[in-house]
């Protein structure tokens, strides 16, 4: 058996070899590629759910903020109706205290 290659045979067979290496790499490349879009694309899509989520959470919790707030200021316009209730009834109280008081000397000095 003879085995002479000539040289276009010998460049032949390099640049076959070298082409299929590329398109092997170029494969790899582009399922590497792929992947990373995949796991990107992923992230993203879970980011922008979060997002919405957050946002979404941030409003409610802003509208409770507003309904305490409005709660609150109710709350403490009611306490000050109280408090000035309360001075009244202290006023009433004492002004009946001393008219009992009264009721009673005039009482002692009636006997």
């Amino acid at each position: 058996m003879n085995l002479n290659l000539d040289p276009l045979n010998v460049g032949l067979i390099i640049t076959t070899v070298i082409t299929v290496l590329a398109g092997w790499a170029s494969q790899r490349a582009a399922t590497r590629s792929a992947r990373a879009t995949a796991k990107e694309q992923a992230e993203l899509d879970a980011y922008t759910r979060a997002s919405e989520m957050d946002k979404k959470t941030i409003t409610r919790q802003n509208e409770e903020i507003d309904d305490l707030t409005n709660d609150n200021k109710q709350l403490r316009a009611r306490n000050r109706e109280l408090a000035q209730d309360k001075l009244q009834l202290e006023v009433a109280k004492r002004a009946l205290v001393d008219q009992n008081t009264e009721l009673k000397r005039q009482l002692r000095e009636k006997k």
